[in-house]
């Protein structure tokens, strides 16, 4: 299962929702999961990390079209063997 957007996305679509429609902001949350597919905010939550990519080889279809990836990390901890991987895999997609 992938959600339709980042969390920080979700809870603005909820924020946006409870001013909409005058709920309480656990209604509006619990509103967000429903629509992705949850029974209520904390189960998603509780989710989440399951939703993230759990192999190297998942994380091309973790991404939608379009999207904007950057990689930070310190010097020297292997951003660019861990990059390496997505990009080839993206090459032999095409």
């Amino acid at each position: 299962m992938k959600l339709s957007s980042p969390i920080h996305v979700l809870k603005s679509k909820a924020k946006k929702l409870k001013n909409e429609q005058s709920l309480s902001m656990t209604q509006a949350l619990d509103q967000i999961a429903k629509q992705e597919g949850f029974n209520s905010w904390s189960l998603l939550v509780s989710k989440k990390d399951e939703l993230l990519p759990q192999k190297y080889s998942q994380i091309l279809n973790f991404f939608n079209n379009g999207d904007l990836v950057l990689i930070g990390a310190r010097p020297s901890k292997g951003k660019t063997n861990f990059t390496m991987g997505p990009f080839v895999q993206a090459i032999e997609q095409k």
